[in-house]
């Protein structure tokens, strides 16, 4: 894990937000106020597009918390391809430039595998995005031996994924576990038999919004870690 995702604005925004600052200043000490006025609010508007706020997790175990800030802007049972292999329910999460991009688990759980496939960057708000579209996918397991996946989708502004994690580890619920920068989607696939608390249309909070409910009573085995 990235220990940098305590502070309060991501190590990957920070860069830029430095840079900004400095021609800041260098314009300041030429006495270029406009050119002074203009980078001081490119780091301003970096820093609150990377702001990554604290909050308080406090899941009950059979939880799903929502992955992303942003907007449902999809719910429906679809066939997973990448792990699974058989039908589940996908909510599908638009994050807006306003919206914090950091990406949270949406459940306590290990990481069983994980996939990353270039692609292109059509606007993440459409249907076509999580076929077409730059992603990373992991493939969770819980407690329960639930599995669950989360993709990060990049966008049309978007150009780059962010993934703290690697496979075998072991995050809680609500932990940070990576970004995407300028504008993107997260999609969640969910067991079928999963009671969905949320609605197309409805804002969610990424390790805040219980955005659906597993069925967590132990089936053959635990794992560990």
């Amino acid at each position: 894990m990235n220990k940098i995702t305590g502070l309060p604005v991501a190590q990957e925004g920070l860069y830029i937000v430095f840079a900004f600052l400095g021609a800041a200043s260098l314009a300041l000490f030429l006495h270029k106020y406009m050119i002074f006025i203009f980078f001081s609010c490119l780091a301003i508007l970096v820093s609150l597009f990377f702001r990554n706020p604290k909050r308080k997790i406090d899941p009950r175990r059979d939880s799903i918390l929502a992955p992303a800030d942003g907007k449902v802007v999809a719910i429906e049972t679809v066939y997973e391809p990448r792990f699974v292999r058989k039908n589940m329910q996908k909510i599908s999460i638009f994050m807006s430039l306003f919206n914090v991009h950091m990406n949270r688990f949406p459940v306590s759980a290990t990481i069983k595998d994980q996939k990353h496939r270039n692609g292109t960057f059509k606007f993440a708000n459409r249907d076509k995005a999580s076929l077409d579209n730059e992603q990373n996918a992991l493939l969770l397991e819980t407690l329960g031996n639930n599995q669950i996946v989360v993709v990060q989708i990049a966008g049309w502004i978007a150009r780059r994924i962010v993934c703290y994690t690697q496979t075998g580890d072991h995050l809680k619920a609500g932990d940070i576990f990576g970004l995407i920068k300028f504008g993107s989607r997260v999609d969640l696939y969910v067991p079928v038999d999963s009671n969905i608390r949320v609605k197309i249309g409805d804002s969610v909070r990424a390790g805040k919004t219980i955005v659906g409910v597993l069925d967590e009573i132990p089936k053959t085995g635990t794992l560990q870690g």
